[in-house]
């Protein structure tokens, strides 16, 4: 059980409600635009590096991220493949099974609301205020996988507000999302492959 000041944890029958709740509202995502800031911590680092830019959801499988500084940078996670682009270097393309991918393969499940999203992770789901905090630690721990995830989840919109995933060997990064657009219109020359 968790205690009063980090949320109260749900019942069962609250968990289903959430998790049904959550997939139907993923479900019926087409494309999602969002502001986002994300952090990167590193075991060795006295501070977090923090990049912002905007989170650009395709449904089922496109995933972009722009960063706004330095400009130009970008992550395109297209199907089976994994763009980067980074300090002006032409872009490198990787599978997305590659380890480089795994966050932005995490964020795709979440936001198409697959099923196994949480698969071979034990989940805990509590409230915080105006927030599901879902919890996500492996049911076998290893130095491949995550430490843990967690996702928070706005009570009212169902929206994915932050996902927070610990990795082993002290590094994680956190992504915060604003400003959600959800079912916009989005420029297909954003998902072109370079």
């Amino acid at each position: 059980m968790l205690s009063p000041a980090s949320g109260t944890e749900l019942t069962p029958e609250e968990d289903a409600d959430l998790s049904r709740r959550f997939v139907e509202s993923q479900r019926s995502l087409r494309t999602l635009r969002a502001a986002f800031e994300q952090s990167v911590s590193l075991l060795g680092l006295r501070n977090p590096s923090v990049s912002k830019g905007t989170f650009f959801y395709r449904a089922p499988d496109d995933v972009r991220i722009d960063y706004a500084q330095p400009q130009g940078d970008f992550f395109l996670l297209r199907g089976d493949r994994f763009h980067v682009a980074k300090g002006g270097n032409p872009p490198r393309i990787y599978a997305a099974t590659d380890r480089s991918a795994r966050v932005l393969v995490a964020l795709r499940k979440v936001m198409g609301g697959r099923a196994d999203a949480g698969a071979g992770m034990v989940r805990k789901v509590a409230r915080e205020g105006n927030e599901y905090v879902v919890t996500l630690t492996p049911q076998t721990p290893s130095q491949e996988t995550p430490e843990k995830i967690e996702n928070r989840i706005d009570v009212a919109s169902m929206a994915l507000k932050k996902m927070t995933v610990k990795m082993p060997r002290g590094m994680s990064m956190e992504f915060s999302f604003s400003d959600p657009q959800r079912n916009v219109a989005i420029d297909e020359a954003v998902f072109q492959e370079p």
